[in-house]
């Protein structure tokens, strides 16, 4: 159960986000498409972090666990939107829209549930 106002803040601020990350991804020179292996490693990195966050409880390691996922969704958002302009190094193919479009709506969701959690612990 969560309230409504949490939701409605997570719901808005990921709008922003999302936003934010789409100027910047179709906007900027930078081929973040090439950074795909250091954005795997933060990833993993994270998900060590959460192992660890099973013995140590606590709201603080709870919110910046949260804004960490929120970062690594966050430039993998980057990645899949600069991989679907087609612009960069590495792109989807014609054949790949599909798996495109399912690749931006888990970074969406996940960047969501991640606001949300913050919002619920703050």
């Amino acid at each position: 159960m969560t309230e409504s106002n949490v939701v409605l803040y997570s719901g808005a601020a990921t709008a922003v986000v999302v936003l934010g990350i789409s100027l910047y991804a179709c906007t900027t020179k930078t081929d973040i498409t090439r950074r795909g292996m250091g954005i795997s490693a933060l990833a993993t990195t994270v998900l060590f972090l959460l192992v660890i966050t099973l013995v140590f409880q606590g709201r603080a390691i709870h919110i910046i666990l949260s804004a960490l996922i929120a970062l690594v969704f966050g430039l993998h958002l980057t990645f899949n939107i600069q991989k679907l302009t087609g612009r960069y190094e590495n792109q989807y193919s014609l054949d790949d829209y599909i798996i495109a479009s399912l690749d931006m709506y888990v970074d969406i969701v996940q960047i969501f549930l991640a606001l949300m959690e913050i919002f619920r612990r703050v």
